[in-house]
């Protein structure tokens, strides 16, 4: 299938694609390579990115619901406002991102590498990080309430909101 010029099909190589507004919805994109790839506002619900490489890529802004992006690598991307409700990013490599006010709803984040990346304000109701890696992250004024934390390990750099206590979720000290 081609999407404004391009090859969408599984491991397809999409360096630097221009993709902006898209409508992606359901496609099949695993383990392709879309590395500094322009995502903004491109509608990705329920696509099959498992495996992709998607570091330095701009998804600000995407719609993608449902989507699974298992054991994807996320390094520095860029997920501002993103809506990401029930995504997997199971096992995936999201370190140094950005996802402020992203909406990570339900979404199941269990032993990700989050490290360094910045959650602010970012809607984490119901989502399960249970053993991921959140050293030197930021969830400053994010929602995280009911959030699953059990294993996480956190360091000093490590900001949680307001109300929630690492050893009360059963969080682990990395450091």
């Amino acid at each position: 299938m081609f999407i404004m010029g391009y090859d969408i099909r599984p491991a397809a190589k999409l360096n630097k694609a221009r993709l902006g507004g898209a409508d992606l919805d359901a496609v099949n994109l695993a383990g392709a390579t879309l590395t500094h790839a322009d995502l903004r506002e491109v509608s990705l619900r329920s696509a099959d990115l498992t495996g992709a490489d998607m570091r330095d890529a701009k998804l600000t802004a995407c719609y993608m619901p449902g989507a699974n992006m298992a054991g994807a690598r996320l390094s520095r991307a860029h997920m501002a406002e993103a809506n990401m409700y029930g995504v997997s990013l199971r096992r995936a490599t999201v370190d140094d991102a950005d996802l402020t006010g992203v909406t990570l709803q339900a979404a199941v984040l269990a032993g990700a590498n989050l490290k360094g990346s910045t959650f602010v304000g970012a809607n984490l109701h119901w989502a399960d990080l249970r053993d991921t890696d959140v050293r030197g992250a930021d969830f400053s004024q994010a929602d995280m309430a009911s959030a699953r934390l059990r294993g996480a390990r956190y360091d000093a750099d490590t900001r949680l909101p307001d109300g929630v206590s690492p050893d009360r979720r059963g969080m682990r000290r990395a450091d």
